[in-house]
């Protein structure tokens, strides 16, 4: 029990939608600041309460380093046997390390409201008032709360997270270079003799992930253990207020991005975001070629019988003799050989796209700027593809819609318009300029890796 007349409420939820069977057990600390009649900020932990922690949080509150915060407590998911002799089996692993936005969903749609209904509490909505931590696997799925539902849970604090190869978590610090920066505040631990194994090193991982956040202009602060092994300073409460000062200093000033990873800043400002638009979707350059189905036509005359897939989308290079295309259920987006008649020849897979966590593609259209730069839509948003055919900037759509088609407007070209799967509309203006039918034909201009 916590001193004075804060209380924890410790409970057991079995999750019906997101994790179907899975029993969780947690812990509801209420301070003793909360009147139970406006919503308070919350602090999620996962792998439940350790010592020390809501003294923490009571010291603080008092003092007023931070608001008046609730704390939900919630160890991982455990699977009961159906079968007379079975044995339990722990859901930690698909639950905490798995990416998407599952877990996010677990938290947002299922836990959280039931236990305002249980216990008469109210969570604030506000995802500048609510925090996430975790160690290990508990650190990775905070990160990805966050970086999957930033609408949600703006605060971090991630000990030995396992940005591993286990599901996809070695990915994390190289789209965060990619992806245009979120509005989160991260803070950062490790032991120098952490975990090493078949998924990786956890602390070359977590320096990994301290210089992609650096790279990509995010708030955030680290603190490495000399010597400190697996989960290093997580069970230590002195930590533990080090990080609560840190994530809630200048509470309720929202969380901002200190800048853009520089490649996404060479196309869009942080200053001119998505807003909605009902303007009509403008048509991608894409010369004589167009595609109905599997089959890409030059005017009336079929030049490839068969792409292979769908085609969702042509355009043709600044220089025109370059054709790139998309197939809805290929990562890849090929580049033709234009030849004086019209035909097609030589197919080169030239760019490599990220894949949506179910692992389809769903590729949607291709257009191109003046710099060859490729947008391609896709689930994860507009995944941008240099010159060369690298993908070194991801620009996510409001409420993480997938983009499914895309043109450059404006009498420049310095406007991109996004439809998205649901018909939604979205334009942007570009610090580049489209490719257009009066675009004349120039050398592509290198761009910087």
């Amino acid at each position: 029990m916590a001193n004075g007349s804060s209380r924890v409420e410790r409970q057991t939820l079995i999750s019906t939608r997101w994790f179907p069977g899975a029993r969780h057990e947690y812990v509801l600390y209420i301070p003793a600041a909360y009147d139970h009649r406006s919503p308070a900020c919350l602090y999620v932990s996962q792998d439940g309460l350790r010592d020390g922690e809501t003294e923490v949080l009571d010291r603080l509150i008092a003092e007023g380093a931070m608001p008046v915060t609730l704390g939900v407590f919630v160890w991982p998911g455990v699977l009961s046997p159906s079968l007379p002799g079975g044995f339990e089996r722990s859901a930690r692993c698909p639950e905490y390390d798995g990416l998407g936005a599952a877990y996010a969903g677990f938290l947002i749609d299922e836990l959280l409201p039931e236990l305002e209904r249980r216990h008469g509490v109210r969570f604030s909505r506000n995802p500048d008032d609510c925090a996430i931590g975790g160690c290990s696997s508990g650190g990775i799925c905070a990160f990805n709360v966050c970086w999957e539902r930033p609408d949600a849970f703006r605060r971090a604090y991630l000990n030995s997270p396992t940005f591993s190869a286990f599901r996809g978590g070695e990915e994390l610090p190289f789209l965060v270079r990619k992806v245009e920066t979120r509005p989160l505040r991260l803070y950062l631990t490790a032991g120098t003799e952490d975990m090493r194994n078949a998924g990786g090193d956890w602390y070359l991982e977590a320096l990994t992930m301290k210089e992609a956040l650096q790279y990509a202009g995010y708030d955030f602060a680290c603190e490495w253990f000399e010597g400190g092994r697996h989960g290093a300073g997580f069970a230590d409460p002195a930590v533990f207020e080090r990080v609560q000062r840190f994530l809630w200093r200048g509470w309720p000033q929202p969380v901002e991005p200190r800048g853009l990873p520089p490649r996404v800043a060479d196309v869009v400002s942080s200053a001119a975001p998505w807003s909605p638009t009902s303007a009509p979707l403008p048509a991608v350059f894409a010369g004589p070629y167009r595609a109905a189905g599997r089959t890409v036509f030059c005017g009336d005359r079929p030049v490839v019988a068969d792409a292979g897939g769908e085609v969702t989308g042509l355009a043709l290079s600044v220089d025109r003799w370059r054709l790139y295309l998309t197939l809805r259920d290929e990562r890849r987006v090929y580049a033709w050989r234009v030849q004086p008649d019209g035909s097609l020849v030589e197919r080169w897979p030239w760019g490599w796209l990220y894949l949506a966590d179910d692992g389809h593609a769903r590729t949607g259209a291709v257009a191109v700027d003046r710099e060859e730069r490729l947008y391609v839509a896709t689930p994860p948003g507009i995944q941008l593809i240099d010159d060369a055919g690298h993908v070194n900037g991801i620009l996510p759509l409001p409420g993480g819609a997938p983009a499914v088609a895309l043109g450059f407007a404006g009498p420049a070209g310095d406007e991109l318009v996004v439809e998205t799967a649901t018909g939604a509309r979205f334009r942007r203006p570009v610090r580049t300029r489209g490719v257009l039918a009066d675009t004349p034909i120039q050398q592509p201009r290198g761009i910087p890796l």
